[in-house]
């Protein structure tokens, strides 16, 4: 019935020209097509096309028009201006103002999320190198002082270069996740 359309009265609103009230959706999504965020927009459209963001939860206010009101009001639903391109209409305002807020929210969010993952992976990673680069020089001066360290020092060195490669993956994905549209 919302598709088809409905006719309500919004008890707050002491004017007597008509609106309609679209809803859209709006995801954002990152470079693997994931949906990061998805947020349902409403918007007010006027007889002289003017539109204007109509908050989150508009509906909830609106009555159902009694029936001898409704018999006076039904010539409306034939008018040019509903029945010609107002999903256009609000489609392109919401484009245009909506989306573009909703947007950088979620970018500003998923970015300093990511900005901290990424220091903190650095700094894991970076540690247990370190550590491991500690132990494979103490190890490399152990087996020059005449001890037999071959399997300790290729499994330190070995560790090394895992923990190295992993650093430079997780560095990779985190910043492949950076991509949002």
């Amino acid at each position: 019935l919302l598709r088809e359309g409905c006719m309500l009265l919004d008890p707050d609103d002491d004017g007597t020209e008509p609106w309609l009230l679209l809803m859209m959706t709006h995801k954002v999504t990152g470079a693997d097509g994931k949906t990061l965020s998805e947020e349902i927009q409403f918007v007010k459209i006027k007889e002289d096309e003017s539109v204007q963001d109509a908050g989150y939860a508009p509906y909830l206010d609106l009555h159902p028009i009694d029936d001898p009101d409704l018999e006076n009001l039904s010539d409306l639903a034939n008018q040019s201006w509903v029945r010609n391109g107002p999903d256009t209409i609000g489609a392109r305002y919401a484009s245009g103002n909506l989306a573009p807020r909703h947007f950088e929210n979620v970018k500003h969010r998923r970015l300093s999320h990511l900005d901290k993952t990424l220091h903190a992976v650095n700094e894991r990673l970076t540690s247990e190198i370190r550590f491991w680069t500690d132990k494979a020089e103490r190890l490399m001066e152990d087996k020059q002082a005449g001890k037999d360290v071959r399997l300790p020092l290729g499994r330190a060195r070995s560790m090394v270069q895992d923990l190295q490669d992993r650093l430079e993956l997780r560095r990779g994905e985190i910043n492949r996740m950076r991509d949002i549209r």
